[in-house]
């Protein structure tokens, strides 16, 4: 499940591959060609399987915005917010 939340990025990135240097433009398309979880609220929480889309979203979102590999998940999904806060 973690594959696809990666394959997905990689494959907005590479085919928008001209912004690669303005980590806002990044964030918007990846907001809108890749964070599409339809179904998720059918999700069993328990289930390990989750915590790994999570996992594989925030190393996304920090590979995208050049932050260390050891910044919080709750720091990155905070950045989340509040660059696209509605």
């Amino acid at each position: 499940m973690d594959m696809t939340v990666c394959g997905k990025v990689n494959n907005v990135l590479r085919y928008f591959n001209t912004c690669k240097r303005v980590p806002l433009v990044k964030l918007k398309l990846l907001r809108s060609y890749s964070s599409d979880f339809y179904g998720c609220v059918l999700w069993d929480l328990s289930d390990n399987a989750v915590d790994n889309v999570c996992v594989a979203w925030y190393k996304e979102l920090r590979w995208i915005v050049d932050l260390p590999s050891c910044t919080h998940s709750r720091l990155v999904a905070r950045l989340w917010l509040v660059i696209f806060k509605k």
